[in-house]
């Protein structure tokens, strides 16, 4: 088989300069992702390919993911799973209080394409939406400084791009901003995320959405 003219990227792949050092004769990739992360843009124009890219196709099933994500974490879907796939559910006990969504306030960062289609979504299930974001979004829904986004915000998602500024962005600074018993939901690029900053703050109880060890016996809500 001849070196490719064409090939077809997914989010495993990595385009560098090593690669295409490979794929002499590539022109042209089309990239099933958002941005281009992935590939090295500069890489690729010095050797004349092609990179395409689909940034509005992903935005609603991600939006979707998202509100999948959030709805798990506060209605406490996976640990209701883990009981009753353990032999230990008995019949309904006041236990795995959830957290409804409705009348929350949800703080987007980043009012891309993801978000606008979130922000809707969201809405329609009677969440107050407010987003952060250089640039003006829809008019319909509230533009705050970030900080101020934190503070309000019973559940935060960052959607943001990420560059060397956005890097961390949620680290321990806004962690510690966030009210506690806030929601995180990451959807957008992992790295916006101090992963471990994040765990620290589920061990400590200032954010929610910490999945139970051992037997479920105490029926008062909160966090899980």
């Amino acid at each position: 088989m001849g070196k490719p003219k064409a090939l077809i990227a997914f989010m495993p792949d990595r385009v560098d300069a090593a690669f295409l050092a490979g794929c002499p004769k590539l022109r042209v990739i089309a990239a099933a992702l958002k941005g281009a992360d992935n590939s090295d843009l500069e890489a690729c124009t010095r050797r004349g390919v092609w990179l395409a890219l689909v940034p509005e196709r992903l935005a609603a099933p991600t939006a979707e993911l998202a509100l999948a994500f959030l709805l798990a974490l506060t209605r406490r879907l996976l640990a209701g799973d883990d009981h009753v796939r353990s032999g230990a559910f008995r019949g309904w006990r006041p236990q795995l209080y959830g957290t409804g969504l409705a009348g929350g306030t949800l703080g987007i960062v980043g009012m891309g394409s993801v978000g606008r289609a979130l922000a809707p979504r969201a809405a329609a299930m009677g969440m107050k939406v407010v987003y952060a974001d250089p640039r003006p979004g829809p008019v319909e829904y509230g533009r705050v400084p970030f900080e101020e986004l934190l503070a309000a915000s019973d559940f935060v998602m960052p959607l943001a791009h990420l560059t060397p500024g956005t890097h961390h962005l949620i680290g321990a600074a806004a962690l510690a901003a966030m009210k506690p018993g806030a929601y995180l939901v990451n959807v957008g690029r992992g790295s916006l995320v101090d992963e471990a900053a994040v765990a620290a703050n589920l061990a400590a109880g200032r954010l929610a959405g910490r999945r139970p060890r051992g037997a479920l016996n105490d029926p008062r809500p909160g966090p899980c």
